[in-house]
């Protein structure tokens, strides 16, 4: 959220993000890795989300993030990589508050690395 260019100021506060997190890269064969990532985020000051929403005593907690991610490199180099993630929130009080959504956010994601 930022003025245009011929002001150049800033028309927001971050709140900031506490992210305390654990996670682990486990080779399971010469061509294969599993990665896995439990985070758990935290909003560090609410007061500006509570001005912007209008909306008082927001919980700091966003909730917790975790994902899980198999890679494939089917040559044993870096050369040819295939990627296959997903991710999902389970969200917390301050993250239901702001958006009112009984969905839990996911994502699902497949590339392809290429270096030659």
């Amino acid at each position: 959220m930022r003025t245009s260019k011929e002001q150049g100021q800033s028309n927001f506060v971050n709140p900031g993000l506490r992210l305390i997190g654990i996670g682990a890269d486990i080779d399971l064969a010469p061509q294969w890795r599993l990665i896995g990532n439990l985070n758990w985020l935290s909003f560090g000051d609410t007061s500006t989300l509570e001005y912007l929403r209008n909306q008082s005593n927001i919980s700091r907690d966003i909730g917790i993030d975790m994902s899980l991610a198999l890679q494939y490199r089917p040559f044993m180099s870096q050369n040819v990589i295939f990627n296959f993630s997903m991710a999902w929130l389970q969200p917390g009080d301050g993250y239901r508050q702001l958006f009112e959504s009984s969905k839990r956010p996911y994502s699902v994601l497949a590339n392809l690395l290429l270096t030659f």
